[in-house]
């Protein structure tokens, strides 16, 4: 697969596709991650190596903005990349994690005897611990189930007291719709959330919202997340984890607002219901020292026309102006004239621009 990988690195992307159709017409290349069966002799990083090049085959060139053009805000978090979850070996696991079949436990025997046992949880959702039998464990957490196996084997090992850890976790297969850069199924270790996922698949489209994505789960829709409160916030308190069968929508976007100017960051942001011109400002990470507040631009779409309104914030306040859909704002910076002054010249010492005052003579 290495090999592979640095061969098509130095190839266009016609050449890439023709390789990879190549490859996918022979058998040689399993695209199960993207849909198909899985393989079970193939680990979870084998499954995630061969759907990372398939999508990094099928990407298109970004677009360069044009002139003048402003970036679309929270869409270059992803840039259209495929990025590799961490095995599910080298995560700590919470205390609050529910097994599932498939799970590895690993238990520590100490005492009067002393060894290892690395114990799947099979489709009974029992474990067989050695000289004691089955123990079902699957739906409990990883807390729950440590003191129910290190009370087990108390009370039926004399001498004997036990470290409980978890081993491999069984991946998962949850599926990615709508706007995504990358819809279709997906293998992810037990551990990942809905950001995760995203970032596994490539992010989302230009055309896709960022700030209605939805997860549903036995046909019901568990969360509405917004992709602003984790990137502006650093919220993430909705980023919930995966199970089994989940689905990630991504929704076409919703209503626009561009802002242009002296603000500390240009771009064109998405509307989440009404709001008012103080919020996207705040998206906008605020208002430069140069912007000049008495003189904005605001360019707004009336019926098949382009209305220009002239805004006066030192007259009004920011929350009196709801943002419409397609509105254009354009921060102008003030205007640098030099008032109240008296202006020196000759053969001074400090020639030039000194103020004047009423006494002044």
């Amino acid at each position: 697969m290495d090999s592979l990988v640095s061969q098509l690195d130095g190839m266009n992307p016609e050449q890439q596709r023709d390789v990879l159709e190549m490859l996918q017409g022979s058998g040689n290349l399993n695209d199960s991650p993207l849909g198909n069966t899985p393989d079970s002799s193939m680990t979870l990083e084998q499954l995630q190596q061969e759907q990372l090049l398939l999508q990094q085959l099928a990407l298109e060139p970004k677009e360069e903005l044009e002139e003048g053009e402003v970036p679309k805000f929270g869409y270059d978090l992803f840039s259209g990349r495929p990025q590799p979850l961490s095995s599910s070996t080298k995560i700590i696991v919470p205390s609050n994690y529910l097994i599932g079949v498939g799970d590895e436990i690993e238990i520590l025997f100490l005492g009067s005897e002393n060894r290892i046992a690395n114990l799947i949880v099979n489709r009974e959702g029992s474990i067989f611990v050695p000289d004691i039998g089955p123990i079902t464990i699957a739906g409990l957490t990883f807390k729950e189930a440590k003191e129910l196996l290190k009370t087990r084997i108390r009370n039926q090992k004399i001498g004997v007291d036990a470290s409980i850890s978890m081993g491999k976790l069984q991946p998962i297969q949850i599926f990615i719709t709508g706007d995504a850069f990358n819809p279709g199924a997906y293998l992810v270790n037990s551990l990942s959330t809905l950001t995760n996922a995203l970032f596994v698949s490539g992010g989302v489209k230009e055309i896709g919202s960022l700030r209605n994505i939805k997860l549903r789960r036995n046909g019901e829709t568990i969360v509405n997340f917004d992709l602003y409160n984790f990137l502006m916030e650093g919220d993430n308190s909705n980023d919930v984890r995966l199970q089994s069968g989940d689905v990630i929508f991504i929704p076409p976007v919703g209503s626009r607002v561009t802002i242009k100017g002296e603000v500390v960051r240009e771009a064109v942001y998405e509307l989440h219901g009404e709001e008012s011109l103080d919020k996207i400002i705040n998206y906008a990470g605020g208002l430069l020292p140069s912007a000049d507040r008495s003189d904005i631009q605001l360019n707004r779409y009336s019926n098949s026309n382009i209305e220009l309104i002239d805004i006066d914030l030192t007259e009004n306040a920011l929350t009196d102006f709801t943002v419409n859909n397609g509105d254009e704002y354009i921060f102008r910076p003030i205007v640098k004239q030099i008032e109240n002054y008296v202006y020196l010249e000759g053969f001074l010492r400090r020639p030039g621009f000194i103020q004047w005052k009423d006494s002044m003579t």
